[in-house]
């Protein structure tokens, strides 16, 4: 199941609570049966399933250690069974103490084409906020900003993808600091989306080119899952079926199935028709419609659907460097 309504938005982490829980919340979404929670440590290792079966929107998690940094995501059962594909994931944590803290710390989603915009509530007198950015890992923090009174920050210009922010709050009385953290990620334009999510899936000639042995096979695609063939003995066309779950970044998931038509095997010519299926920060869809001669792509469209978004033809010329 690939469609974007069934998936949880605006998925939340609260890190202003000092009773040793993390609240998480969602939108509703219709025909939920419950939802499925899931918790990873920091940004970047594994998610796994904290809790099943929540009918509403929103779970307390509290088997957290407090001022350590989790990362969640949420997941939808339908009244079907299906399950739907993760959502956005969001940074949270439980405090010890609100008092070195500044509330309503935020990094824009997607809200601006060329940046990222930190926002924060004003500090009290005598706190200073140091608004910093971070590298993929979160080990180490460059500094973008320095303020007693200002309550935002730009960075600007920054490259598609998410980036790790963190506000750091010095207590000049105490000399100690507290630290909060948000995801920020800018708009990328469908012909960015596009080169993003062929990058990820890492599309190859080979894989057309392999399609020249009848019966049925399977091979390691790309980067992970499998690549799976499956000819018809007594028909002219082949349908490729590819299972897969590759990972740009810890951000930007693809998972799905992809099924690809080519007419006169014997020659792999022919129109190749697919639809490939992405989740994370950029969520969205890529339609091919590609001519092939001798196995070799020639031309066609790619139509861009990027979630909220109106659908973007670009020819294949533009971009023929990414074929499929």
């Amino acid at each position: 199941m690939n469609s974007f309504q069934e998936i949880p938005s605006n998925v939340a982490a609260s890190d202003t609570l000092k009773n040793g829980k993390v609240k998480i919340t969602w939108d509703s979404v219709p025909g939920a049966r419950c939802y499925l929670v899931y918790r990873a440590t920091g940004s970047v290792d594994s998610f796994f399933l904290i809790s099943s079966g929540v009918s509403g929107v929103e779970y307390f998690d509290s088997s957290v250690v407090p001022e350590t940094v989790y990362s969640y995501r949420v997941r939808t059962i339908l009244r079907s069974g299906d399950t739907s594909m993760p959502s956005i994931s969001d940074i949270g944590m439980a405090l010890v103490s609100t008092t070195r803290y500044v509330s309503a710390f935020t990094a824009s989603h997607g809200s601006f084409a060329d940046r990222v915009l930190l926002t924060w509530r004003k500090p009290l007198p005598g706190i200073r906020v140091i608004a910093s950015l971070s590298d993929s890992t979160g080990a180490s923090w460059t500094p973008m900003c320095t303020t007693t009174v200002d309550t935002m920050c730009l960075d600007s210009p920054v490259a598609p993808g998410p980036h790790l922010y963190r506000l750091a709050v010095a207590d000049d009385s105490l000399g100690t600091t507290g630290y909060c953290f948000d995801n920020g990620y800018r708009a990328v334009s469908d012909t960015e989306f596009f080169i993003i999510v062929n990058a990820t899936v890492k599309y190859s000639q080979a894989k057309l080119t392999k399609l020249g042995s009848l019966g049925s096979e399977q091979v390691r695609g790309d980067t992970t899952g499998t690549l799976s063939y499956n000819a018809a003995l007594s028909g002219i066309s082949v349908h490729v079926a590819i299972n897969y779950i590759d990972y740009r970044d810890f951000y930007l998931t693809l998972t799905g199935t992809q099924y690809t038509l080519i007419t006169n095997i014997l020659s792999q010519s022919g129109t190749v028709t697919d639809t490939v299926f992405a989740t994370g920060i950029y969520s969205g869809a890529i339609v091919y419609n590609i001519a092939v001669d001798g196995g070799k792509p020639t031309g066609g469209t790619y139509t861009v659907i990027q979630q909220g978004r109106l659908p973007a033809v670009i020819p294949f010329a533009d971009v023929s460097q990414y074929v499929l």
